[in-house]
């Protein structure tokens, strides 16, 4: 399982001091994004915590099942 990021720029509107993780499945590929409030949320820490959702999300996908 391969797991990319893709990144696009738009100017999504969100409440005030919230952050929003989305995720939807197209064509059996999982795309995930989020949308945040920049005035409260720096880009690094976002990008640093979408990673590890990204890598929680790959170990849940592919990691080992109990039979």
């Amino acid at each position: 399982m391969r797991l990319e990021l893709m990144t696009s720029a738009s100017r999504l509107r969100c409440r005030p001091c919230e952050l929003y993780l989305g995720a939807a499945t197209v064509q059996r590929r999982l795309h995930m994004y989020v949308c945040w409030d920049t005035n409260v949320y720096e880009d690094g820490l976002v990008a640093e915590w979408l990673e590890k959702v990204g890598i929680a999300t790959v170990f849940y996908l592919s990691g080992p099942r109990a039979i």
